[in-house]
């Protein structure tokens, strides 16, 4: 079972995401919701994750500072950095890999096709 923690301020997502995964059973994932980057790294603390799902433009700790924020040094080497944002310029995804970020997607995104990619392991596209 995948652990994946998804941090995004935009409740909508959450609800659709949540609906998606009990409309079809995702039973192979583990999804824990936070909406921004100050509960994402206490969170952190007491939980390791496969995948972190993250948005950049977030009130109170964005994307960015969470990025920032984060010690690498202390995440498994396996667990993976998403940006799902809303941004498409070219400045916030070259930005976000001297982060170590593994893939940047942009909203809106196919649910049922980021679903694929978490539970096989793939490139999401």
């Amino acid at each position: 079972m995948k652990n994946i923690l998804w941090v995004d301020d935009d409740l909508m997502i959450e609800k659709m995401v949540l609906m998606y995964k009990k409309k079809f059973n995702v039973s192979d994932v583990n999804l824990i919701f936070v909406h921004d980057g100050n509960q994402a790294l206490d969170i952190m603390k007491e939980q390791s994750f496969d995948i972190v799902l993250l948005d950049l433009n977030m009130p109170v700790c964005s994307g960015y500072e969470f990025l920032k924020r984060l010690d690498h040094s202390q995440l498994p080497k396996s667990t993976e950095i998403i940006i799902c944002s809303s941004s498409s310029a070219n400045e916030d995804i070259s930005a976000t890999k001297k982060y170590g970020v593994n893939e940047y997607i942009t909203k809106p995104f196919d649910i049922s096709k980021l679903f694929e990619r978490i539970s096989v392991n793939k490139d999401f596209s």
